[in-house]
């Protein structure tokens, strides 16, 4: 629908005058917004509902309203400032969600490491994909960035996006080779990260495997491969124990570049140096 048709449609729902240009910049409010509270995981993503999803891009929306109504675009409301808006949306919320779901990265290799995740080798038709330990760990990542009043900062960098990159300000050209190669190495930090985080667990499985095979070795007789399956899982989960205050102590900064990232993503794709 182009931007005529739907102020005429807006004209006929509120009258004229009525609000039409209000209505229409919450739209394009929301364009970016919703993207951004769908894959942002501190948001919800998936666990929470659709519904509870929208209220909170419009409790966002109302939020950054009295910014973007000053930065507002006289063009009006079109077809491609939506667009424009959603892919910044996107854009922000891949971001943001990258060093949680780092996080996820490293309770998924502990897991592998520990074996917990054979049953989908021994019982493929169970269809069962689950990662207590990345489930743990991205919980943990989301609740220490709500204690520290992480979302406080991010939320005004939200808002201060409508000023690094006001509606209706596509990212030019030349900003879009930075901000990707940024996001390639940014994901790349953050796998290195993931291993880091999980390196405690995988170097103590690694040397249980060893010490079992110099066991198989001298006593073939032993089934080592089965009896090395509970002692590889207690012994990862004694490890998280014991690190779990380092890993809480390492993931502050971390979240804290996360939202540093954000922020250079808006810089990146409004070409400021």
């Amino acid at each position: 629908m182009s931007e005529a048709g739907l102020r005429e449609l807006l004209e006929l729902l509120v009258g004229e005058g009525g609000g039409a240009e209000a209505l229409l910049l919450v739209v394009g409010l929301l364009a970016r917004l919703l993207p951004l509270v769908w894959v942002t995981p501190i948001f919800g993503a998936k666990l929470i509902p659709r519904s509870a999803r929208v209220v909170v891009g419009l409790a966002l929306a109302a939020l950054c309203y009295p910014v973007a109504a000053a930065q507002a675009p006289p063009e009006g409301v079109s077809a491609l400032l939506l667009l424009g808006e959603v892919a910044v949306g996107l854009a922000l919320g891949f971001v943001a969600s990258l060093v949680f779901h780092g996080a996820q990265a490293a309770g998924v290799a502990v897991d592998a490491a520990r074996g917990a995740s054979n049953s989908e080798v021994f019982l493929p038709q169970s269809g069962g994909r689950s990662s207590p330990m990345g489930s743990l760990y991205f919980q943990l990542a989301i609740v220490l960035f709500f204690a520290l009043g992480g979302h406080r900062l991010f939320l005004s960098v939200v808002v201060g996006s409508y000023i690094m990159l006001p509606m209706g300000a596509l990212p030019p050209a030349e900003g879009l080779l930075p901000f990707t190669l940024f996001v390639a190495r940014l994901t790349a930090d953050v796998w290195v990260l993931a291993v880091a985080w999980a390196a405690p667990v995988l170097a103590a499985t690694l040397l249980a495997d060893i010490s079992l095979g110099w066991i198989n070795r001298f006593v073939p007789q032993l089934n080592v491969f089965f009896l090395a399956m509970p002692l590889k899982a207690l012994l990862g989960i004694a490890v998280v124990v014991l690190g779990a205050s380092l890993l809480a102590a390492a993931l502050p900064e971390s979240l804290a570049q996360g939202v540093a990232a954000v922020e250079r993503s808006l810089e990146l794709m409004s070409s400021r140096p």
